[in-house]
């Protein structure tokens, strides 16, 4: 990749650890190690740190573990962005977890607020949002007044949606929790059999 100008990335699984840290409960190929770390080097790539999560690749019901999904850049690109942030998130529903790069640390704002077509069936919406639309705002232009009326709406339907949660239990997003401290836990060590 050397003379190659502009700015890439090269992202995904490369099927190959760098060193026997990056590897748990498999056979390390120093071979292979060697040959990836050569290309890495002749390549003039870098990589980011891994932050979130030590491997990216659970197999074998999570007995085996390695890091083998990583981003690689050329300089130009690590140059323009070195406080660069690449994290691992939860593996819900495959045996890699996805990977974020996030490069700029801009803000725009604040955070769009979504309705989902779930929570209109849900006891207590249709009365929060009547009773939050039904509030009469006094004097300014009719567009501040709308602004006004969607504000009091999310605000009383953000503090609904934590009341509501609270009352659920959401036992989904328990068990997602617990499966991502598990899978922290296989990272340093094998599971017990109550664990597992």
């Amino acid at each position: 990749m050397i003379g190659v100008e502009g700015m890439w990335v090269i992202a995904g699984d490369f099927n190959a650890v760098r060193c026997q840290d990056e590897h748990k409960n498999s056979s390390f190929k120093s071979a292979c190690a060697r040959n990836f770390n050569e290309f890495i080097y002749d390549g003039d790539l870098l990589e980011y740190e891994l932050k979130g999560r030590k491997f990216t690749c659970v197999r074998d019901n999570g007995w085996k573990l390695s890091k083998i999904d990583r981003f690689l850049v050329c300089p130009n690109f690590f140059n323009q962005w070195p406080e660069a942030c690449l994290r691992g998130l939860p593996s819900s529903h495959s045996d890699r977890c996805p990977l974020l790069l996030t490069i700029n640390k801009k803000n725009y704002g604040a955070k769009p607020f979504r309705i989902y077509n779930s929570w209109m069936g849900k006891s207590g919406f249709k009365e929060t949002v009547e009773k939050a639309a039904a509030v009469q705002e006094v004097g300014g232009s009719v567009d501040l007044k709308l602004m006004k009326k969607l504000n009091a709406v999310r605000s009383a339907l953000k503090d609904w949606r934590l009341e509501s949660s609270k009352k659920e239990g959401e036992s989904v997003f328990k068990a997602e929790e617990e499966l991502e401290v598990l899978e922290k836990i296989m990272e340093e060590r094998d599971l017990s059999e109550v664990e597992e």
